[in-house]
């Protein structure tokens, strides 16, 4: 599955279930099974914010099915 796709599922998975993103932070493939998109969150690049926590939203795509998971934080 190419970078491209991996992007668009995980940020169609985040809308589908109203969940705040921002820009893409990055890309880590973790094995040859899934990946993970990292995304920053809301307020996270608001200067007028002094914290947002976690800094980042992240979803495991399974490559092989398409399947999504959010990555729970804390």
């Amino acid at each position: 599955m190419k970078n491209s796709e991996v992007v668009t599922l995980a940020a169609q998975f985040l809308v589908s279930r109203r969940i705040g993103f921002e820009r893409l932070e990055g890309i880590v493939e973790d094995s040859q099974s899934f990946a993970e998109v990292i995304f920053s969150a809301p307020g996270a690049l608001d200067p007028a914010v002094a914290v947002a926590d976690p800094p980042d939203v992240r979803v495991r795509i399974f490559t092989s099915t398409g399947h999504c998971e959010l990555i729970e934080q804390m």
